[in-house]
Formats: structure tokens, sequence, C-alpha cells
């Protein structure tokens, strides 16, 4: 008998794994509330994970061994402690990065254009025409190349004329993509380009890297966006440029605490949504199948 415990309010919207579970006798909980956490100490042993923390439950826990998450990040899992449990645990994110690029474009050009902004507006019984951008006038860049930022900026290429720049740690990739990409330094990366990409993950090193200092360098008219990782970005320095420089523009698709409520809600020149990179049927009912594919292996 498999004891299995959900944690991802989306799970089984996407494919037949929860019919798929019952057909397998396999005990479930669809976990949202942390009631249902006693289950998961006392009695489970395989537990499907999205981004939520619950290393703290983790620890409690006494016949857990795998843990399968949906996702590429690993920040919100504790390794150490997973080591010293004997808990497995595997990512999955099959052609996450065509769901994630696509949700990039779509809010650069958005924020270009200022569409989000220009709705709000007129619901609120506002009529304002607000100037926008072609791509063809803004120098986009990239913070971290990785799968996602790198396909992200083969599509962009397609719809603009000017050079991609990118900024990343891993110096081999300027050597191989010197020819298609254009390279800069972080801080020069804010100085000169219109619009950034974050698409760097969480880690000591990244965490606040994003702060006052980095939007001091910037246009008037900059532009971001991030899809990596909230804790990335100091959300108070954040508030605080964008209440000063009203033609700054921001969409946020993370947050450092989720759900979040805070003051970044106040502001007009911002877009948030809430952590749906992922979230496309394309991506996810591949991901549900190929882990029922690896439940189906110890039942």
């Amino acid at each position: 008998m498999v004891n299995l415990v959900i944690k991802s309010n989306s799970f089984g919207k996407f494919s037949s794994c929860i019919q798929e579970f019952k057909k397998l006798n396999i005990n479930f909980i669809n976990s949202r509330e942390d009631k249902d956490y006693k289950f998961l100490i006392n009695k489970a042993d395989t537990l499907i994970l999205d981004t939520s923390n619950l290393n703290r439950i983790i620890k409690k826990t006494k016949k857990l061994k795998y843990i399968y998450r949906i996702g590429k990040g690993i920040d919100n899992l504790d390794l150490k402690l997973l080591k010293e449990k004997k808990i497995k645990y595997k990512c999955f994110y099959d052609d996450i990065s065509n769901s994630v690029s696509e949700l990039i474009l779509s809010l650069i050009l958005n924020l270009a254009r200022r569409v989000n902004i220009s709705d709000n507006m007129i619901k609120n019984n506002m009529w304002a025409k607000l100037n926008g951008y072609t791509l063809n006038e803004l120098k986009v860049g990239f913070l971290g190349f990785g799968e996602i930022a790198f396909n992200s900026a083969l599509k962009l290429s397609k719809i603009t004329q000017n050079d991609i720049y990118y900024y990343d740690n891993d110096r081999n990739k300027k050597i191989i993509l010197k020819n298609k990409f254009k390279y800069l330094s972080l801080r020069s990366l804010f100085k000169e380009c219109d619009v950034i990409s974050i698409n760097i993950p969480y880690t000591n090193d990244t965490k606040n890297l994003i702060n006052k200092k980095l939007f001091s360098l910037t246009k008037k008219n900059f532009m971001m966006v991030n899809t990596s990782r909230g804790g990335i970005v100091n959300e108070n320095d954040l508030y605080e440029h964008l209440k000063k420089n009203k033609e700054s523009y921001v969409a946020m698709d993370v947050f450092k605490k989720e759900p979040y409520y805070g003051n970044l809600c106040k502001l007009n020149n911002i877009i948030l949504t809430p952590h749906i990179g992922s979230l496309t049927y394309e991506f996810r009912s591949k991901v549900e199948l190929n882990i029922l594919k690896e439940i189906k292996k110890y039942v």
C-alpha cells in the first residue's frame, strides 16, 4: 500500500492521475490545509510537492521515503535533512522552459504596451492613454542564461531587430554565445538595458541581489520581469523604487512569501501574477503522467 500526500492545489486538473491512484488502491490525501499533515507525519511514504516549504513537517515524518517535486527549483527542500532521513527526491520539469519563456515574453510585451495597467485604469473609471514601446525600441537583457532564459531569448530574437543581452556567471557561456547574444556585466545590464528578465536560482549568493543599488543604475523607463524566485528581489526596495519612479514598470510572478498581499499591491505600475510560470496544460499534464509512471514502479 502506498500512502501518498499531494501538496499542490492544481495537481489532478491536467490528467487522469487521481482516477489512476484510485484504481491502484493508493491511499492518498490531496492536502491543502495544515490539519492534513498528521497523515504526512505518521503514515505517508510519498509526497508530491509544489513550491511549498514543508521542511518543518518533513523533519517529523516517520515513514516518508520519496518526494516528487513539481518544477525545477529545490530551494524549498532541505537537502541535508533529506539525506539524514534517507528520503529520495526527484524533480519533474519536462518542457518547463517553453511554458515559462512564453509567460516571460507575454509579460515583456504587456509591460511595453501597458496592457494590464490600462485595463485597470479603465475599470477604475480612468480613461488615460499611456505611451508604450515597440520591441525594436527596447534593449532587452537576461539576468541568468539557463535553459528558460535562452529559450526566451531565442523566441524574442525572432520578433525584434535589436541585439539581446545577458549576464551569467558561467564563463563558458560567454564563449558559446558570443556570436548570438551580447554579454554584459551585472551593473552594465541594469545600467544599459530597458527591460531585464530575472532567471537565476535562489541561493545565499542571490538573496536580495536585486536591490536599491542596482535600481539606482536603471533608466527612467526601466522594466523588469521576475519569474524565477521572489527572494532574489528585495521587495521593499522595489516598492520604494516604483513609488518614486512612475515611468518604471515591473511584472512579478514570484514573491518571498506566497501568497503575497504586500505593499506592491498598492502600486499602479506593477503587474502581479500568482506564480503561474509553469501552469500550462502542456507542462502540467506531462509532469503528472510522469509522476504517475514513477509511482507505478513501486506499487
